[in-house]
């Protein structure tokens, strides 16, 4: 099961990728699906991933001027970012910090039923797998 909380889902799942290189889950207040991940993110520890920006980041300056910001193939800008900075250290999405985005209801209604329940059925089954 997902999520049924109620709460509020995490912001920016598309930027966010996993220790596993799985995409964070969409609609979910938990967008992990590694249960040692889940454990720590539902007790508010930051997880270690791959790439992650939820809307907000800190970057040590030094570190970004020496980076790269760039699309790796065809993907999300941030994958590239997160990459390049790996050389200086870790990535880590921090639970406590939430970003809030207010999605217009224009922009809402035009995701149809068959698109969420592909992405629940989809999600769901991939969180079977841990």
């Amino acid at each position: 099961k997902m999520c049924d909380c109620k709460k509020k889902s995490y912001y920016d799942s598309w930027a966010l990728i996993d220790k596993h290189m799985n995409f964070g889950m969409t609609w979910s207040c938990n967008p992990f699906y590694d249960n040692d991940d889940r454990k720590k993110w539902d007790s508010g520890i930051p997880v270690e991933v791959f790439a992650a920006f939820g809307g907000f980041a800190f970057i040590n300056g030094n570190f970004f001027n020496n980076a790269s910001w760039y699309i790796a193939q065809g993907t999300c800008e941030h994958f590239g970012l997160c990459h390049s900075l790996s050389s200086f250290g870790k990535t880590i999405a921090i639970p406590k910090i939430k970003t809030i985005v207010n999605i217009p209801k224009s922009v809402i209604s035009s995701i149809t039923e068959n698109n969420i329940k592909s992405v629940i059925n989809f999600q769901k089954k991939k969180l079977n797998e841990f």
